[in-house]
Protein backbone atom coordinates (compact mmCIF):
# COMPACT_ATOMS: atom_id res chain seq x y z
CA UNK A 1 0.00 0.00 0.00
CA UNK A 2 2.42 2.60 1.08
CA UNK A 3 4.93 1.66 -2.53
CA UNK A 4 1.08 2.38 -4.41
CA UNK A 5 0.51 5.82 -2.60
CA UNK A 6 4.12 6.67 -2.93
CA UNK A 7 3.76 5.82 -6.94
CA UNK A 8 0.81 7.54 -7.26
CA UNK A 9 2.08 10.77 -5.03
CA UNK A 10 5.10 10.45 -7.85
CA UNK A 11 2.56 10.69 -10.62
CA UNK A 12 0.60 13.46 -9.75
CA UNK A 13 3.81 15.23 -8.78
CA UNK A 14 5.13 15.07 -12.06
CA UNK A 15 1.52 15.51 -14.04
CA UNK A 16 1.48 18.92 -11.90
CA UNK A 17 5.20 19.58 -13.09
CA UNK A 18 4.13 18.93 -16.69
CA UNK A 19 0.70 21.03 -16.34
CA UNK A 20 3.31 23.65 -15.21
CA UNK A 21 5.83 23.64 -18.24
CA UNK A 22 2.87 23.34 -20.46
CA UNK A 23 0.97 26.46 -18.65
CA UNK A 24 -2.10 23.95 -18.75
CA UNK A 25 -2.89 25.91 -14.76
CA UNK A 26 -6.39 26.52 -16.20
CA UNK A 27 -7.24 23.04 -16.08
CA UNK A 28 -7.59 23.00 -12.49
CA UNK A 29 -10.52 24.97 -13.07
CA UNK A 30 -12.31 22.25 -13.67
CA UNK A 31 -11.68 20.20 -10.27
CA UNK A 32 -14.29 21.30 -7.95
CA UNK A 33 -12.82 23.24 -5.04
CA UNK A 34 -13.69 20.25 -2.78
CA UNK A 35 -11.98 17.89 -4.43
CA UNK A 36 -9.05 20.42 -4.18
CA UNK A 37 -9.94 21.09 -0.57
CA UNK A 38 -9.87 17.28 0.33
CA UNK A 39 -7.14 16.50 -1.59
CA UNK A 40 -4.87 19.03 0.53
CA UNK A 41 -6.49 18.16 3.45
CA UNK A 42 -5.59 14.48 3.77
CA UNK A 43 -1.77 15.73 2.61
CA UNK A 44 -1.73 17.94 5.44
CA UNK A 45 -2.37 15.00 7.38
CA UNK A 46 -0.52 12.70 6.41
CA UNK A 47 2.50 15.10 6.74
CA UNK A 48 1.16 15.98 10.32
CA UNK A 49 0.62 12.39 11.15
CA UNK A 50 4.64 11.72 9.44
CA UNK A 51 6.23 14.30 11.65
CA UNK A 52 4.68 13.95 14.98
CA UNK A 53 6.32 11.67 16.42
CA UNK A 54 9.90 13.11 15.45
CA UNK A 55 8.61 16.42 17.10
CA UNK A 56 7.74 15.05 20.68
CA UNK A 57 10.77 12.42 20.65
CA UNK A 58 9.48 9.05 19.66
CA UNK A 59 11.50 7.06 17.68
CA UNK A 60 11.05 3.27 16.49
CA UNK A 61 7.29 2.96 16.68
CA UNK A 62 5.84 -0.10 14.57
CA UNK A 63 4.72 0.45 10.75
CA UNK A 64 1.16 1.63 10.47
CA UNK A 65 -0.98 0.81 7.46
CA UNK A 66 -3.52 3.74 7.53
CA UNK A 67 -3.36 7.28 8.56
CA UNK A 68 -5.74 6.42 11.18
CA UNK A 69 -3.27 3.45 12.52
CA UNK A 70 -0.38 6.03 12.30
CA UNK A 71 -2.47 8.23 14.58
CA UNK A 72 -3.72 5.32 17.06
CA UNK A 73 0.15 4.14 17.71
CA UNK A 74 1.37 7.64 18.13
CA UNK A 75 -1.55 8.00 20.83
CA UNK A 76 -0.58 4.58 22.50
CA UNK A 77 2.89 5.79 22.77
CA UNK A 78 2.39 9.30 23.53
CA UNK A 79 3.18 8.81 27.49
CA UNK A 80 6.57 7.64 26.07
CA UNK A 81 7.07 10.90 24.73
CA UNK A 82 10.46 12.87 25.11
CA UNK A 83 9.52 16.10 27.26
CA UNK A 84 12.98 17.92 26.51
CA UNK A 85 12.28 17.15 22.91
CA UNK A 86 8.99 18.40 23.05
CA UNK A 87 10.13 21.64 24.96
CA UNK A 88 12.53 22.40 22.28
CA UNK A 89 10.09 21.59 19.55
CA UNK A 90 7.25 23.38 21.01
CA UNK A 91 9.62 26.55 21.71
CA UNK A 92 11.32 27.01 18.27
CA UNK A 93 7.47 26.95 16.79
CA UNK A 94 6.63 29.89 18.84
CA UNK A 95 9.94 31.60 17.84
CA UNK A 96 9.41 30.77 13.88
CA UNK A 97 5.92 31.81 14.48
CA UNK A 98 7.25 35.55 16.11
CA UNK A 99 10.16 35.93 13.37
CA UNK A 100 7.89 35.42 10.39
CA UNK A 101 7.22 39.31 10.33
Amino acid sequence: RTAMASLLALFSGLTLIVMGLCRLAYATRFLSRPTLSGFITGGALLIIATQLPKLVGLIDLPLAESLVGRIYIILLHCTEANLVVTALAVALLLLMEALKK
